[in-house]
């Protein structure tokens, strides 16, 4: 199972979630604060996300061949 996880960003937190990339299923989603503490539960978020295989990111301004 591959993961692609979407980050939202705002001024006062971040929306992510976590999605198959083969079947689409919403896997998890979670919001945190936009500040060092919530960014670093994010991290601990997303490194816990099912099956803890390579992970891919996106944010709603990121072009196709901006994969992260």
């Amino acid at each position: 199972m591959k993961v692609l996880i979407g980050a939202d960003p705002h001024k006062a937190s971040v929306a992510v979630a976590a999605v198959d990339e083969a079947t689409s299923e919403l896997l998890e989603r979670a919001s945190f604060p936009q500040d060092r503490a919530g960014l670093r539960s994010l991290e601990r978020w997303a490194k816990r996300v099912p099956e803890r295989r390579p992970k891919r990111w996106r944010t709603p301004a990121a072009s196709a061949d901006t994969w992260r």
